[in-house]
C-alpha cells in the first residue's frame, strides 16, 4: 500500500494506548499526512485537533466478510450471544451503509473490548509491518527469571474459575499478591474490596507475556487442530497491545479473560506452571 492510498483513511485510536498525549483513545479521525519509513501517521479529528501516531496505535475496521466469518464461528472463536449481536450490528452497518454508517460502526467499536478485539485490525497489520523488528520493548512482566517471594508481591492474579476450594467464593476474580511463601505454597491475595484470601499456586493465573502469547499462537497454528490464520493474527495484535502498554496492561488482560473465559488458555498461565518454569534459588546457594 502506498502513502497516497493511506491519506484520507478513517481510523480509530486504540483504547489501549495508555500514554496518548492527545487523549484521543477510542476516537475516530482521518489520516492526512504519512511518513511510512518513520512510522509516522498524522490524524485529524472531528474537533480539528491533530495527533501523531505509530501504525500499531491506529485501528481499521475489518470488512463485512471478515466479520461474518467471526460471527458465524468460522475462525474457531466462541463468542457470547451479546458479542455476536454487537458484531452483527457493526457488520450490517459496514455492508449496507455509507461513510456515515462507517463512523457509527467505529463508535460501536470504541469502548467495547470484544468489538475492538475482533472487529478491527491495526494499521500496522494492514500494511504488512508485522515482521519489522520492534525498536523498543517496554518491560511488560513482573516476574524475573529468578523469582523470589519479595518479587512476587504486587503481581496481578486471577483466581481460577474452577478451583477445588476457593476461599471467600472468589472464583474468577482479580487481586494482587500481598504476601508470598513459596516453600509453603501459600499466597495471600488482596481484592478490590480489600478483603484477602490465601491460595496455592495452582489456583492462581497470571497474564502471559507478549512473547508467550505470540509463541503459543504460533505453536497451535502448526498443529493438527490448527487455529485459523485470522485468530492467530488477533493473538499477535493483542500481544502488541500488552508490549506497548507495559505493566498497565496486565490487569486489563485479566479483565478481558474475566469477560471472555475462552481466552484464559491463550492469555494466562497458572502461577504453578510459571514457578515450575522459573525455579527459585535454593536455600544456601
Amino acid at each position: 500500500m502506498e502513502e497516497n492510498e493511506i491519506i484520507g483513511m478513517s481510523v480509530m485510536v486504540s483504547t489501549l494506548l495508555y500514554n496518548d498525549p492527545y487523549n484521543k483513545q477510542g476516537e475516530i479521525g482521518m489520516i492526512f499526512r504519512v511518513d511510512m519509513p518513520a512510522d509516522d501517521y498524522y490524524v485529524r479529528f472531528g474537533d480539528h485537533t491533530e495527533g501523531l501516531y505509530a501504525a500499531n496505535s491506529l485501528h481499521i475496521l475489518k470488512s463485512p466478510e471478515e466479520l461474518w466469518k467471526i460471527i458465524l464461528g468460522q475462525n474457531g472463536v466462541n463468542l457470547t450471544e451479546a458479542e455476536q449481536d454487537h458484531l452483527r450490528k457493526i457488520a450490517i452497518l459496514l455492508e449496507y451503509g455509507g461513510e456515515k454508517s462507517k463512523l457509527t460502526a467505529y463508535r460501536l467499536t470504541a469502548g467495547n473490548d470484544a468489538a475492538e478485539f475482533f472487529a478491527t485490525s491495526t494499521l500496522e497489520y494492514l500494511l504488512g509491518m508485522r515482521d519489522i523488528k520492534r525498536a523498543k520493548s517496554m518491560p511488560h512482566y513482573p516476574l524475573p527469571e529468578k523469582i523470589t517471594d519479595q518479587k512476587l508481591v504486587g503481581t496481578w492474579v486471577l483466581v481460577d474459575p474452577l478451583p477445588w476450594n476457593a476461599p471467600l467464593a472468589r472464583h474468577g476474580q482479580i487481586g494482587k499478591i500481598i504476601s508470598s511463601d513459596r516453600l509453603k505454597n501459600a499466597f495471600t491475595i488482596q481484592f478490590d474490596d480489600e478483603s484477602t484470601g490465601s491460595y496455592s499456586s495452582n489456583e492462581l493465573n497470571i497474564p502471559k507475556t507478549a512473547d508467550d502469547i505470540s509463541d503459543y499462537a504460533n505453536k497451535h497454528a502448526k498443529e493438527a487442530d490448527a487455529i485459523s490464520h485470522e485468530f492467530r493474527e488477533r493473538m499477535h495484535d493483542y500481544a502488541s497491545h500488552i508490549e506497548h502498554r507495559g505493566e498497565k496492561a496486565l490487569r486489563e488482560s485479566l479483565e478481558f479473560v474475566q469477560k471472555n473465559p475462552f481466552f484464559q488458555v491463550w492469555l494466562t498461565d497458572s502461577l504453578d506452571h510459571v514457578l515450575a518454569m522459573r525455579p527459585a534459588d535454593r536455600i544456601g546457594r
